[in-house]
């Protein structure tokens, strides 16, 4: 902290405070609290401003006029400042945090004080200025055009008063993104309640200004086709940025209700409709339709400056489908292309194609924006691909592989991990339970139960609940931390910092793991009785270097779900996995006996960790849950593994209740891993005679 912002202690002079709410003052933290406030606080909140750091005291009633000669008591913040000798950009800092963190923190928005400090500031000469609001139906963001004269940055605030204090923090303001003006620049927000016009203070990096706030308001957002007549898409690609949730409903409807990225000619005979225009950093993806019987187009061209080679038809592929084009269903060409980018080139966000015709016209085609968040480029390829049916397996090699595969392993290596806690007695861990966590917890209490009751696995064996939704940390810890008073258990729970997926959140459990055994389970997998770990841990101990053993699993009405799966090729030439009796009676004869199968279901798979670990545990190449256990099971057996059911270890599985309900069990992303899967092992495989 700077010495201006100090008081000596040594000295008599009184301590220059500020009141900002009826039983809240703020003071320099800088020595010892008098005893006046020494006394009467109950409450200390610290707050800094640049190098100077303050106090926040929540008093235990409200202050008396008898404090004597140890309190300078200040009620308007300039005189305040300059007593204590801040600098504009160092006043600014200080309301930044008193607005935007101890007024929060401290619930002081209805408080007369602090609302008297806001009209305080604005009574003041400050400089004046005008922001336009655009607000988007019941969406939770906006976006704030800011004159480019403004010195704002990242956490500047925007306050008002109505019924109580509104404080509202912009994002980091950005400079027009394809637009070349310069003199605004745009930054997301983020309301509690109504937006509304009128007269607000804002709080910028190094000053105050009387900021008018002028609204549109556009209801309909997002079913009205164009969200601004003017069409910047700018705004657009920065909403979407602020909001994965809200990049992902645009996406969706946008594709699903616009007549952008059309070119259509009826005389003429021609029309190019695109599907997707995926910008991704990596790459360009273009799905869509060309009805062209006279052969009137020469070559498209995509005007965008980072493409390593932007002449998409000499790249693209053609497969023959039909159409509703012109009003009726007629023979057309699909169109797919993925092209690179050049080395360190950055992805160009509004890409127009050009179609060149052979009496030397020319036809323009501009698409829809995408989102620049990958996980929303991600879904859209996948849904793109999921729509091709036979002709996917004729695109994934030169199209959705090369565009998916990148763009999956960025997003992988974005993961971190948070938090480790453990709770509870700790066991002897001579082997892992690692359980994935994703959206549902229902099956939690009643694993935990079953544990318990199991002496044998309460002694050997720890716990490891991997925390793969962010939001759901704080529910998984209570309840953890709850149940180590309940069940004698030795309990551990991993937070990752965002969903990665049932490979990785599994890869990662196993690199922290102490057992020499894993136990993979999924969330949803409760045992019938106690001994099965033993039944499963004593018939993999004799079993070569890279096996595996896995149970019976069983549907909630004691039906059969897994005694292991073997692979079927269908009709369109990918393999599936395929289990065997599965919907049989619980205890059909073949599915009492013993025997090695071609692979385990990752719902509950036992297997040595130096095994999983020297094959690079789960393939993480696969997206969203589907295959990567059979992956798994071929790589295993590749090394000289055996994979073996052990049906006298019964759990029951309610299958994909882990996941959620999803509507059709042939989601997107379960036809991108059917497709890497027969691409990967389709020669092991045939050699195999899996089909026999």
């Amino acid at each position: 902290m700077s010495n201006k912002a100090s008081a000596d202690p040594g000295t008599n002079a009184p301590a220059e405070v500020m009141r900002i709410g009826e039983r809240v003052l703020l003071f320099p933290s800088a020595g010892a609290l008098t005893p006046v406030l020494e006394t009467l606080s109950e409450r200390l909140l610290e707050l800094r401003a640049g190098a100077c750091a303050f106090t926040a005291a929540v008093l235990r009633s409200p202050l008396q006029d008898d404090h004597g000669s140890a309190i300078r008591l200040c009620a308007d913040f300039r005189k305040f400042s300059a007593l204590i000798g801040l600098a504009d950009h160092e006043t600014a800092s200080l309301l930044r945090s008193v607005f935007g963190f101890a007024g929060p923190m401290l619930q002081l928005d209805r408080d007369p004080c602090f609302k008297a400090l806001f009209e305080g500031l604005l009574a003041g000469e400050l400089r004046k200025a005008t922001l336009a609001l655009d607000v988007f139906g019941e969406q939770d963001y906006g976006i704030v055009s800011l004159p480019g004269r403004l010195d704002v940055e990242d956490g500047a605030l925007l306050i008002a008063v109505d019924d109580g204090l509104e404080i509202l923090r912009l994002g980091a303001p950005e400079r027009r993104l394809s637009a070349p003006q310069s003199d605004k620049r745009i930054a997301a927000i983020q309301r509690r309640r109504s937006f509304a016009e009128g007269r607000y203070l804002l709080i910028g990096s190094r000053e105050l200004f009387d900021a008018t706030v002028k609204t549109q308001v556009y209801p309909d957002f997002p079913a009205q086709t164009e969200p601004w007549p003017n069409g910047d898409l700018d705004k657009l690609a920065l909403l979407q940025a602020a909001d994965e949730t809200l990049a992902g409903e645009i996406d969706l409807h946008r594709g699903r209700t616009t007549r952008s990225g059309q070119a259509t000619d009826w005389g003429a005979s021609l029309a190019f409709t695109l599907e997707a225009c995926v910008s991704m950093p990596h790459g360009l993806l273009i799905a869509g339709w060309c009805f062209d019987p006279e052969e009137q187009i020469e070559d498209v061209v995509a005007i965008d400056y980072s493409l390593a080679d932007p002449v998409l038809s000499d790249q693209w592929l053609l497969t023959s489908g039909s159409e509703k084009i012109f009003g009726a269903e007629r023979e057309g060409k699909h169109v797919s292309v993925f092209v690179g980018r050049k080395d360190g080139a950055p992805a160009c966000q509004a890409v127009t194609l050009r179609l060149g015709l052979k009496n030397g016209g020319a036809v323009f085609v501009s698409p829809a924006l995408f989102a620049r968040d990958l996980s929303t480029q991600r879904a859209a390829a996948l849904s793109v691909l999921a729509k091709q049916g036979r002709n996917a397996r004729a695109l994934f090699d030169h199209v959705y592989h090369p565009a998916l595969a990148p763009l999956q392993q960025t997003l992988l290596e974005r993961q971190e991990v948070l938090d480790i806690l453990d709770f509870g007695r700790r066991s002897s861990r001579k082997a892992s339970l690692l359980i994935p966590l994703y959206r549902d917890l229902s099956f939690m209490r009643s694993q935990l139960m079953a544990f318990a009751r199991d002496a044998e696995l309460a002694q050997s064996a720890e716990i490891i609940f991997v925390v793969d939704d962010p939001p759901l940390a704080d529910r998984v810890a209570a309840l953890i931390e709850g149940a180590a008073f309940v069940y004698d258990l030795d309990l551990r729970v991993v937070t990752l910092k965002q969903n990665g997926g049932y490979a990785q959140a599994n890869n990662i459990a196993a690199s922290i793991a102490e057992g020499e055994t894993l136990v993979l389970m999924n969330s949803d997998v409760v045992p019938d009785k106690a001994g099965w770990l033993d039944l499963l841990r004593d018939k993999l101990e004799p079993m070569p270097a890279y096996s595996a053993v896995g149970p019976k699993l069983l549907y909630a009405d004691g039906s059969i779900q897994h005694v292991g799966m073997r692979f079927k090729r269908f009709s369109d030439g990918l393999w599936r996995n395929f289990h065997d009796w599965k919907g049989f009676a619980r205890y059909f004869p073949p599915t009492l006996v013993e025997r090695r199968v071609d692979a385990l279901t990752g719902a509950c798979l036992v297997i040595r960790k130096s095994d999983f670990l020297a094959v690079g545990g789960f393939s993480t190449d696969y997206i969203g849950g589907d295959f990567e256990d059979s992956d798994l099971c071929l790589s295993l057996t590749a090394r000289g593994g055996e994979m073996v059911c052990v049906p006298r270890a019964e759990l029951f599985h309610f299958e994909r209740q882990s996941i959620g309900a999803e509507g059709p069990s042939e989601r997107p992303e379960s036809v991108y891993n059917r497709l890497l899967h027969t691409h990967r092992w389709n020669d092991v495989l045939e050699t195999l005679g899996a089909d026999a």
